[in-house]
């Protein structure tokens, strides 16, 4: 060969090897991800497991669409009806919810999900901490330590309402709070103060009350298996007091005066 062409040669694979540096380097193949969709149309309930350990109970006239394996940075999930879930903990993975009108995010905890089609979507929680916003203009990566303004941050035995009609949530208490404590609510000649704050810790409610009203009045008082409203409505006969269940989930006691305790 002649030294010319050995040349030419050399260039030609000189700049080709040059050219290979800009050439994208391919990356290996990812496994493919596909929807998957559940549907409950008659059925009282149907449990689900997902891939991450989390369980679902699906309610009649209800479908879940999530990816294959919950599959992302986020765990996500899209429901149209009602479903309980019970999420497995992921700090680093959370698990949300989407609904027609809202975004539903947690971390692990237990919580309700009711959002038919036309009708007023409400999300309750039995344990944890929950972040709850409208849909539209939904900041994806709140959680429940950084809830955004158009949101609420809901704790247990509370709930909220979102209304099509006037695109707001509304903040309450859950129908039938549960207890949260077995602490006994017995109480013997003890201040009523002290009956409400155990009550507070017992339910993780917030009643507000006016101590300055309530310094000097005692009570004697066995509280069992009643529900929190029945105990409430037990306390009220003995003071001739009464409670109101004011926005933001929070219980009114007012009592306008202790002459009647005992």
């Amino acid at each position: 060969m002649s030294s010319s062409k050995a040349l030419r040669w050399a260039a030609v694979a000189v700049l080709g090897l040059g050219l290979g540096w800009w050439v994208p380097h391919r990356h290996a193949p990812t496994a493919p991800t596909h929807w998957v969709q559940a549907s409950n149309a008659k059925q009282p309930a149907q449990l689900l497991v997902l891939a991450d350990g989390s369980r679902v109970t699906l309610y009649a006239g209800s479908t879940l669409r999530y990816l294959d394996g919950l599959a992302g940075t986020r765990r996500e999930v899209y429901l149209q009806g009602k479903a309980f879930f019970k999420v497995a903990k992921n700090p680093n993975r959370p698990f949300l919810v989407f609904t027609d009108k809202l975004v539903t995010t947690v971390l692990g905890t237990s919580f309700l999900v009711t959002a038919y089609t036309g009708a007023e979507a409400k999300v309750a929680v039995c344990e944890g901490r929950v972040a709850v916003q409208p849909r539209a203009g939904a900041e994806l990566a709140a959680t429940p330590t950084s809830v955004p303004a158009a949101g609420v941050l809901l704790l247990p035995n509370q709930q909220v309402h979102y209304s099509p009609a006037t695109k707001a949530l509304t903040k309450a208490l859950v129908e039938q709070p549960v207890r949260l404590a077995t602490q006994p609510l017995a109480f013997k000649n003890q201040p009523v103060a002290d009956v409400l704050n155990a009550l507070e810790k017992a339910y993780g409610v917030n009643i507000v009350y006016d101590a300055t009203k309530l310094r000097e009045c005692t009570i004697t008082i066995d509280f069992d298996e009643e529900p929190l409203f029945e105990q409430l409505d037990a306390l009220c006969k003995a003071l001739d007091a009464k409670y109101i269940l004011a926005k933001n989930a929070q219980i009114i006691f007012e009592s306008p005066a202790c002459a009647s305790a005992s």
